[in-house]
């Protein structure tokens, strides 16, 4: 408290100009905070956690345990479904029989699915200035978008045409199909696009999804 009170004796020395100019930092940088979507980063985040979806009635889904910078994913009833790990500058992904299913590499900017064979681009999710993305196919062609709305995010096909809704409200973040119907849910800490990568139905199964998943919230930052 003392420290507390010197520092405001010391802010009323001050000319006005200076206060406000200090004011508006200190909002700049608090906005800047809470900006949600982040940046991609070169490795993920190391962290310890275990993120849990629920469908539609209430039941678990799948869960993704992180540990350090990979993750594993799991089914309702706690079986391996696959395993995230870093391997050189690639994210390896494995199933439950430690067979390959391909790799995610963070490249201009861009998450690249390659080919568990000869590493090949099959998929790029790409993100916009404007903080929307794109997931585009290996000849470059957009086949979804997520685009930003205030409440979340809509997943579009390569048409233009809204499939799936990401919302957040109350501390609940939720996957919905275009008829309303809840597909995922979690309470967990999950930013929208990470989310969204569940509705990308281009993608192989739910273990590549996974992937990305863990990839856009664990390794992505300011």
């Amino acid at each position: 408290m003392p420290g507390i009170c010197r520092m405001i004796k010391q802010l009323m020395s001050f000319p006005s100009t200076v206060v406000m100019a200090i004011a508006c930092l200190l909002q700049v940088v608090s906005l800047s905070g809470l900006a949600g979507e982040p940046q991609l980063a070169e490795k993920p985040l190391p962290r310890e956690d275990k993120i849990k979806f629920k469908d539609g009635a209430g039941e678990t889904a799948f869960s993704l345990k992180i540990k350090g910078d990979g993750a594993k994913l799991t089914d309702g009833d706690e079986k391996e479904l696959a395993r995230y790990t870093r391997s050189e500058d690639k994210l390896k992904i494995k199933d439950d029989k430690d067979k390959v299913l391909g790799y995610i590499a963070n490249q201009d900017g861009a998450l690249r699915l390659l080919s568990p064979e000869d590493e090949s681009e099959l998929f790029s999710l790409e993100r916009a200035k404007n903080g929307d993305w794109s997931l585009k196919d290996a000849g470059g062609v957009r086949v979804a978008a997520f685009r930003r709305r205030d409440s979340g995010f809509v997943v579009e096909d390569a048409q233009d045409k809204v499939r799936h809704t990401v919302a957040v409200k109350s501390g609940k973040s939720t996957l919905r199909d275009a008829t309303g119907k809840v597909l995922y849910q979690t309470k967990e800490d999950v930013t929208p696009s990470a989310i969204g990568c569940l509705a990308l139905d281009a993608l192989p199964d739910v273990r590549i999804r996974g992937a990305f998943l863990f990839l856009l919230n664990q390794g992505a930052k300011k």
